[in-house]
């Protein structure tokens, strides 16, 4: 039958084509994406790849001493919250981290020790007013985020300020 419709051969060998096409880019896909539920690999983040990476050398220099591994938290001062999925930042909105992270910890750090059980005598936050522009915020805040699940980021995103 395909000898007696040749056109009827050339679509059924780009049908295949296609198809096979379809299923290499799924399997090259499905490889490069982290598993439901896991954190974005940074460097694997194309839309936010500047600003992530910008986000990173920021928190290097500037945060993890007191807060640890962005991820992980290994390494971060006895009390200094950890940022990622499994500490608290995603509770608060960017507007309330900005705040934070511009003025220091001010009347939060002495609710802390109670709240949470932190060491009186752990380190309060530093203000970085003046430090840090607008942008380089964003960015920490990007490069933090890209720590948490999905599921995180869009509760967060739906945080109200809270005062």
């Amino acid at each position: 039958m395909l000898r007696l419709f040749p056109s009827l051969r050339i679509r059924t060998l780009l049908l295949a084509a296609c198809a096979s096409a379809a299923i290499v880019a799924s399997c090259a896909s499905a490889q490069s994406a982290p598993p439901p539920g896991q954190p974005t690999d940074v460097a694997s983040d194309a839309a936010g790849g500047g600003q992530l990476a910008g986000g990173e050398d920021l928190y290097r220099a500037d945060c993890q001493a007191c807060h640890g591994d962005a991820r992980t938290g290994e390494g971060a001062l006895a009390g200094a919250p950890v940022h990622g999925s499994t500490g608290h930042t995603w509770h608060h909105s960017d507007q309330n981290l900005t705040e934070i992270i511009l003025d220091g910890s001010g009347e939060m750090a002495a609710m802390m020790p109670d709240m949470m059980g932190i060491p009186p005598e752990t380190p309060r936050m530093p203000a970085w007013r003046g430090k840090l522009t607008d942008d380089d915020i964003a960015a920490i805040l990007a490069y933090i985020k890209a720590g948490w699940t999905p599921e995180q980021r869009r509760l967060q995103a739906e945080t109200p300020m809270m005062r």
